[in-house]
């Protein structure tokens, strides 16, 4: 059973630990893998269409979110790959 510990009390991000791996970890981020840049897109415009609105005393339509996208491009030379 994976056993968990919460370091904040604020909402937001919410850091978490695993007894089970000892390691620290980000709640509710996610990573997926694409090959097209579409793909990747579909990602961003899914996480657009989800995130919550919220106003308060500055602004009456604050998104109250936050977006980090960040793309890992890796390349390769399929003319040397000996798979």
């Amino acid at each position: 059973m994976l056993r968990q510990k919460s370091f904040d009390r604020e909402p937001g991000l919410k850091l978490k630990w695993s007894v089970a791996t000892d390691e620290v970890f980000v709640e509710n981020v996610y990573v997926y893998e694409c090959e097209e840049v579409e793909q990747a897109l579909s990602y961003f415009y899914k996480g657009q269409k989800n995130k919550v609105m919220a106003n308060h005393q500055m602004n009456q339509s604050s998104s109250r979110s936050h977006c980090i996208l960040t793309f890992t491009v890796q390349q390769f030379d399929s003319a040397n790959d000996n798979t």
